[in-house]
């Protein structure tokens, strides 16, 4: 029981993490990350990137 509660406590500070990794490069790329699910801030993240690349920027 210790084992799973530890496995889940782990994956809850792992998603945290994650989110703390988009927002940062969401506010780096000047996007609004506020109200958005990280799905589409990935989404929005990679049209950044994509569009940048294509300007050299």
């Amino acid at each position: 029981m210790f084992t799973c509660k530890k496995g889940v406590d782990n994956l809850k500070n792992a998603n945290k993490l994650t989110r703390e990794k988009l927002e940062s490069i969401a506010d780096t790329l000047r996007i609004d990350y506020i109200g958005k699910e990280d799905e589409l801030l990935r989404k929005d993240i990679d049209a950044a990137i994509k569009i940048g690349k294509e300007y050299d920027i």
